[in-house]
């Protein structure tokens, strides 16, 4: 009988394995060139610098403040240029028309402004206030106390020489003394 021999296996020394050949090495190393190329892309060099800059619109329009062209009334009232944009709360006292109406509206500030230009060139009437009813529908108060009713979907033009037509062949200057309204919203014109 054959005794078994217990042999121990050799004890081997394993090679560690280069970091060299790590199978995360190689993406490390090119995620840290990556990197490293961005960074000095970003920061050393001027392919990312602005050479010029071209704005287009109106001519210093960074610089320029606002115009306000009417004071807008809502719950409070501000400023607002031509264009509807309000941009600051306006004094107490000012010579600019106050228009009233809902935040939607204001949009269309550009309309009541227009009507408030050919009523005091081509009319010399006065604008006090204008109050925006709806989108369709907006009442001028005049410096004379009386008011002028307007259908904003209509051709404003037309109705100004409508009004002109109206206050120059039936309108007299006694009787637009006590002149209560000229409604300008149909095709016949209805004045009390």
């Amino acid at each position: 009988m054959q005794r078994y021999r217990k042999y121990k296996k050799p004890y081997r020394i394993r090679k560690k394995k280069s970091i060299l050949r790590s199978q995360f090495f190689r993406p490390a190393i090119l995620l840290l060139i990556f990197l490293a190329s961005l960074f000095y892309l970003l920061f050393f060099t001027d392919i990312l610098l602005v050479k010029k800059a071209i704005f287009s619109g109106e001519e210093d329009f960074l610089i320029r403040q606002p115009q306000p062209a009417a004071v807008w009334c809502g719950q409070e009232c501000f400023l607002a240029d031509k264009n509807g944009m309000i941009f600051k709360k306006a004094p107490a006292e000012t010579d600019l028309v106050k228009i009233f109406g809902k935040k939607e509206l204001l949009s269309q500030i550009g309309q009541v402004l227009e009507i408030e230009s050919k009523l005091k060139e081509s009319l010399d009437i006065e604008i006090e206030r204008a109050e925006m009813v709806s989108s369709q529908r907006l009442d001028v108060e005049t410096s004379e106390g009386w008011k002028i009713y307007f259908d904003l979907t209509g051709d404003l033009d037309w109705q100004v020489q409508k009004l002109g037509l109206v206050l120059e062949k039936q309108i007299t200057p006694e009787k637009r003394r006590n002149l209560e309204y000229v409604d300008l919203r149909f095709s016949r014109i209805y004045y009390k």
